[in-house]
């Protein structure tokens, strides 16, 4: 049986591999002045929203983990664990970059406190609009 502590457990276990993961993959992709350069690079070229590449990322590792499952380890190269690992990563990617842009596009018109009472990050990345 699977409980609750377990969740926690694998979530801690995840986010704390990620934080080297999303790291490194940065340095390599984006350099240390813009963590969402390539996916900007993506959108001028093709002419998307940014959070529309990065979705387009995160529908990719979705279908690799639908072929994983139905190969059933059968793919050395990567595994299903690092798939979905890959797709916490471009979650907690996009999540960033959508509060990002709304802290950076914001207007005391555009948002209320409310509209961010279940986020705990409201304070870092929206800025005060009392």
């Amino acid at each position: 049986m699977t409980t609750q502590q377990d969740v926690i457990r694998m979530l801690i276990d995840t986010t704390n591999n990620l934080k080297g993961v999303l790291d490194k993959k940065g340095q390599d992709y984006s350099g240390k002045e813009d963590t969402f350069k390539n996916f900007k690079i993506s959108s001028d070229i093709l002419n998307i929203k940014t959070e529309k590449v990065i979705i387009s990322r995160m529908l990719d590792k979705i279908s690799r983990v639908s072929n994983l499952v139905d190969k059933s380890n059968q793919v050395k190269e990567e595994s299903i664990i690092d798939t979905l690992d890959d797709l916490v990563g471009y979650t907690i990617l996009l999540k960033t970059f959508i509060l990002k842009e709304k802290r950076n596009n914001h207007t005391k018109s555009d948002h209320t406190k409310s509209d961010y009472k279940n986020d705990p990050y409201y304070e870092e990345y929206i800025p005060d609009i009392s």
